[in-house]
């Protein structure tokens, strides 16, 4: 595959404004309506949008119905893709030529750069070899520039994003006795950080997702002891900014796979469970998740449950756009389960009555069994890689999983 990247200049200005908005002229003591979206209006980036999509669609282009940001267009002997981020697009094609005159189709609707080979996306710094099949995803610039911010360029390094015995559920309601002034710059610091490695997170960090989450849920109650874990958080990325996330062409690998665990009442103060489970595409991690539960399960096997409906709901979405990119056929998508009472009551009606009280996420995940849409199989606890999702892990165990999600030092 050929993979190039776009920009569009001044995105906003390229599209006409269907409601009437009028601009103020002060100077003249004037009003006048506006011909075009500017940059400042709440309807510009939706203007925008229905501009690009009308333009796409004129060329043949479909746009996936389960993700608007994907467009493709396919013959028999070549498929194009294009991935849109407001005025920042993807251009994916089966050789040269087609990626050629879609890019040549685009120049002349709108004023564009064109950097060629993708190399910077949206800050994450993109390295591609096609001929080995190989391509490598880090943000190291962007993590630097949050340590640098916070004075932490220099810092100790840490082996874990979280020590595995550090008590979060005791960052709750500490009260300190901190000047108006100063609890405010501690808020601002530490919802500053959460929000900069949320990215990295949802990006190309999955190894900081656990630790991010969980630390997250305690802005409302900002205290000197969550901005040391949060540093703590920073200890580690300042020894690991050399991690890529690496992705292999692996024909022999399953199409989609997914691993799904839960920690059963691991915050201990309200008793809730989490939930976390990642997938994988052709052997390659493409999405992962941690999750607080919204009500407190009765044992192990329900927040097992409760987490296996979750990753059945992210299958399904996930099914379907590789469906849409009609690169593979997916029959079947197989999901790791570390509890067999969960995977035999998936399967077998008798063990219904013991999960009437979770009735719909019982019976979700039942009838996508039946129907041949997921195959619940079961997995040790030591090979189950969502479990890096679910609670801090010791140094050992942690690297290992790292490892199994494809981040590499490159």
């Amino acid at each position: 595959m050929k993979v190039h990247q776009m920009d569009v200049v001044s995105a906003f200005l390229n599209s006409d404004i269907k409601k009437k908005v009028y601009i103020e002229f002060k100077i003249a003591n004037k009003v006048g309506p506006l011909q075009r979206s500017i940059y400042g209006l709440k309807r510009s980036p939706r203007c925008w949008n229905e501009e690009l999509h009308k333009t796409l669609q004129a060329n043949a282009f479909d746009r996936s119905k389960h993700d608007y940001c994907l467009y493709i267009k396919s013959a028999v002997n070549f498929k194009i893709y294009i991935l849109v981020f407001v005025d920042d697009l993807i251009v994916v094609g089966t050789d040269l030529s087609c990626v050629n005159a879609t890019k040549k189709f685009l120049s002349e609707k709108f004023k564009m750069k064109d950097p060629g080979i993708i190399s910077n996306y949206l800050g994450i710094a993109v390295n591609y070899n096609e001929e080995d099949g190989i391509m490598s995803l880090n943000q190291t610039y962007y993590l630097k520039k949050i340590l640098q911010t916070h004075g932490m360029a220099e810092c100790k390094l840490a082996n874990t994003p979280m020590d595995q015995n550090f008590p979060y559920y005791e960052l709750q309601n500490i009260e300190e006795n901190l000047k108006p002034e100063d609890k405010i710059l501690l808020e601002k610091k530490c919802r500053q950080v959460i929000g900069s490695l949320m990215y990295a997170v949802t990006g190309t960090r999955p190894d900081l997702c656990s630790a991010v989450i969980i630390l997250s849920r305690y802005q409302n109650c900002v205290s000197t002891k969550l901005w040391i874990a949060l540093k703590h958080v920073l200890r580690y990325v300042k020894g690991t900014l050399d991690l890529s996330r690496v992705y292999r062409r692996s024909p022999e690998a399953s199409p989609i796979c997914g691993f799904v665990d839960a920690n059963w009442a691991g915050d201990t103060k309200g008793r809730k469970s989490t939930s976390g489970f990642t997938f994988k595409v052709m052997g390659n991690c493409v999405t992962w998740s941690s999750k607080k539960q919204y009500s407190v399960s009765l044992s192990s096997a329900e927040s097992e449950f409760v987490a296996l409906s979750l990753a059945c709901s992210d299958a399904c979405w996930l099914r379907n756009i590789v469906k849409d990119l009609q690169v593979v056929t997916v029959s079947k998508i197989e999901l790791f389960e570390d509890n067999q009472a969960v995977i035999k009551a998936s399967k077998n009606p008798e063990y219904h009555s013991k999960m009437k009280h979770i009735d719909i996420h019982h019976d979700f995940v039942r009838e996508k069994i039946e129907s041949g849409e997921i195959d619940v199989k079961y997995i040790s606890a030591e090979d189950q890689e969502a479990d890096i999702f679910t609670k801090p892990l010791p140094k050992v165990k942690f690297n290992i999983f790292v490892e199994k999600l494809g981040l590499t030092k490159l």
